[in-house]
């Protein structure tokens, strides 16, 4: 007999089909709420906000990538063109910081990082 609550064996033991039905997905970040008689996963408000913004910022760095040389010449003091790119979007760098672009070029890139959203 494997104890009262643990279930068919499948699963992590925390009851009834709880380890079929959320998997690894409950636990960090997420809360598991009871109604009527029904279990609902619910991701908590802080950890969908981080994601909102961390994806905003792969995006731009994405996108300011593009525009870069991509030779990694390493003349803006990072090791590659992408290093250079998420430091642009993360703010730790100026958006003119790759020495090899045209003006043009910068000027697209600020006005990215600005949010002009027309580039």
């Amino acid at each position: 007999m494997r104890g009262i609550g643990r279930g068919n064996g499948k699963g992590n033991g925390r009851g009834r089909g709880y380890g079929r039905r959320f998997g690894r997905h409950a636990g960090m970040g997420y809360s598991i709420r009871n109604v009527r008689g029904q279990s609902y996963l619910i991701e908590q408000q802080g950890h969908i906000e981080e994601n909102k913004e961390q994806h905003k910022e792969e995006n731009l760095a994405n996108r300011i990538y593009e525009i870069l040389p991509k030779l990694n010449c390493r003349a803006c003091g990072y090791n590659s063109c992408m290093d250079c790119a998420n430091a642009i979007a993360n703010g730790e760098e100026r958006y003119d910081a790759c020495r090899v672009l045209k003006p043009q070029q910068k000027e697209k890139i600020r006005k990215m990082i600005k949010g002009d959203n027309h580039v």
